[in-house]
């Protein structure tokens, strides 16, 4: 059954490891694109004890507006 309210989204994820023999990961790229929301980045990684993220939402139908969010997230972990 199809609703119009209804929306398609698809989304994937990049790892980058840090050290192959403690299988230690130390980011992630992911990705995802939508019918109602357009394109989203985001990038979490680790330098040391400090968690982070950066996402962009991105919408291409909006010429004027393109970017429509950036976000950047700190973490400390000891």
């Amino acid at each position: 059954m199809y609703s119009y309210e209804s929306d398609l989204s698809l989304g994937c994820e990049v790892w980058r490891r840090e050290d192959v023999e403690k299988e230690d990961f130390a980011g992630v790229l992911k990705a995802r694109i939508s019918q109602t929301s357009g394109i989203g980045l985001l990038w979490e990684g680790r330098l040391k004890h400090l968690l982070f993220s950066v996402g962009a939402g991105i919408d291409l139908r909006r010429k004027d507006q393109l970017v429509r969010a950036v976000g950047l997230e700190l973490q400390y972990s000891s």
